[in-house]
């Protein structure tokens, strides 16, 4: 039994060593049975129901995608994609310990999108970067959880192989296919990882369905996210310790030193009085965000996992 166990952890390692060398050195690669089929229906069906609530809102006009956020407060289910044990070990290799998310969101692309466009890019925290400060530092990996089939008719991502090694943006016709381009290919319940840095656009989807998907960035523990994503945690009540440092409880909050230079507010007579106000509003908001959340629940008709 004891030697099993240690076989089945040597196959995984390897596993994931390999994954790290081809995403070093190619700049992304697909992953294949990550989710179960049961799994990857039951979270296609919770989104979808989602979608059809948020859809007059989030309606990108740019590439005929809808774009979900606030997923973990919406559903639980999301969650587990977040923390899942397999690619946590994954991200750990490529971003070291103390990692936290950047953002969780939902990208469904339309169907009969053959008319838009091309977007090359890189991802998020690149864009306001020099590229020499960049040049040799590894601050994010995306996760696109594919929820149906990605093939190259629905919208599968495109990415250029070694581009992330470049420490540009795409420098090329943004909006038009390239030829030594690759079309990221993979069973519903796959992922595909990439480094941020990497150029790459999502496809165009000629089919007669909607192409949905779930995108998780982490990033190094001093990048700013891009979701308010504490704020996020503040409306879930009570987590495990790995949601909460995901999504930055365990980030320091400054104080406003508004009794003089160094001295806050627990220098203030009236502290006592404050705490309990604090304590009393923290309840009222807890309560509230509960409530919010059992309403959004009952209007996509489910039971709160």
């Amino acid at each position: 039994m004891g030697k099993d166990l240690v076989m089945i952890e040597i196959e995984l390692e390897n596993k994931l060593q390999k994954i790290v060398n081809e995403v070093n050195d190619i700049g992304f690669t697909v992953v294949p049975e990550m989710l179960s089929l049961e799994k990857v229906r039951e979270t296609t069906d919770i989104l979808m129901k989602i979608n059809s609530l948020e859809q007059k809102k989030t309606l990108s006009s740019n590439n005929g995608c809808l774009r979900v956020g606030d997923l973990v407060v919406k559903h639980e289910i999301f969650l587990e994609l977040l923390c899942h044990a397999e690619v946590l070990r994954l991200i750990e290799k490529f971003l070291g310990k103390g990692f936290v998310c950047s953002a969780i969101q939902s990208n469904t692309l339309l169907p009969h999108q053959g008319q838009a466009k091309y977007d090359w890019h890189i991802d998020y925290p690149y864009h306001g970067f020099s590229p020499t400060s960049w040049e040799y530092e590894k601050l994010s990996i995306q996760v696109i959880w594919m929820l149906k089939d990605f093939t190259r008719d629905n919208g599968a991502t495109g990415a250029l192989p070694k581009s992330h090694k470049s420490a540009k943006m795409p420098d090329r016709d943004k909006t038009k296919w390239w030829e030594d381009a690759i079309v990221a290919e993979g069973k519903q319940g796959s992922i595909y990882i990439s480094w941020g840095s990497l150029w790459h656009t999502q496809t165009l989807n000629y089919t007669n369905e909607p192409r949905p998907a779930v995108i998780v960035q982490y990033v190094k523990p001093y990048v700013i996210p891009q979701e308010d994503l504490a704020f996020q945690l503040e409306q879930m009540g009570e987590t495990s310790d790995i949601v909460k440092h995901l999504l930055h409880g365990n980030r320091y909050n400054q104080q406003r030193n508004i009794y003089g230079v160094n001295r806050g507010i627990e220098y203030s007579p009236y502290y006592p009085f404050i705490w309990r106000i604090r304590a009393i509003k923290k309840k009222i908001k807890k309560y509230y965000y509960a409530c919010k959340k059992q309403h959004y629940l009952k209007k996509l008709n489910l039971q709160s996992i």
